[in-house]
């Protein structure tokens, strides 16, 4: 199993989506997971 410090930046965007708790932080966390994802946001 991976570590928790791996060097994937895509984990650091996740775990920061998971934490947020203001709705630009959600919304601000997970445009930098898509764009470590390389996905377009938005369906």
């Amino acid at each position: 199993m991976a570590s928790p410090t791996s060097t994937n930046p895509a984990h650091a965007h996740f775990e920061s989506f998971l934490q947020a708790q203001l709705c630009q932080d959600v919304l601000s966390s997970f445009q930098g997971l898509c764009g470590a994802l390389d996905v377009e946001p938005g369906g």
